[in-house]
């Protein structure tokens, strides 16, 4: 497992990535940012570049979805992205705090999902006990 950040403009001169890849990764980190910034929370890490990439090839009808993944210091997974070959993405990045805005509640991620056309987002958040 490789734990140095990934550069994903160079990684996609690497393993030919398409362009339409790095695209989609700069939407989904821009709508985790907008989710995150609307609750006043700084969580930055999903600007860095990947720790690592992996592209799986659906046995069944040959189609790839694209994984990117960041890792803390220690390897410890703090979000992951899927990028579908049809376009459609997934994300899911660690927050790991108390809402701000929500006393008694704690944001567990920031999700997002959608396609080309329309990403959509939110916090996953939990109730804190009493």
């Amino acid at each position: 497992m490789s734990t140095a950040p990934v550069n994903m403009d160079a990684e996609a001169k690497v393993v030919g990535i398409e362009t339409s890849f790095v695209r989609r990764v700069e939407r989904i980190q821009a709508q985790l940012r907008q989710i995150t910034d609307k609750a006043n929370v700084v969580v930055r890490g999903f600007e860095e570049p990947f720790t690592e990439l992996e592209k799986r090839i659906d046995p069944y009808d040959s189609s790839f979805t694209q994984y990117g993944f960041w890792r803390g210091r220690n390897g410890e997974l703090l979000g992951s992205v899927q990028i579908h070959q049809n376009g459609q993405v997934y994300a899911e990045y660690d927050v790991g705090c108390v809402h701000p805005g929500k006393p008694g509640w704690f944001i567990e991620s920031a999700t997002v999902w959608g396609n080309d056309e329309r990403l959509t987002g939110e916090l996953q958040c939990l109730k804190m006990p009493d």
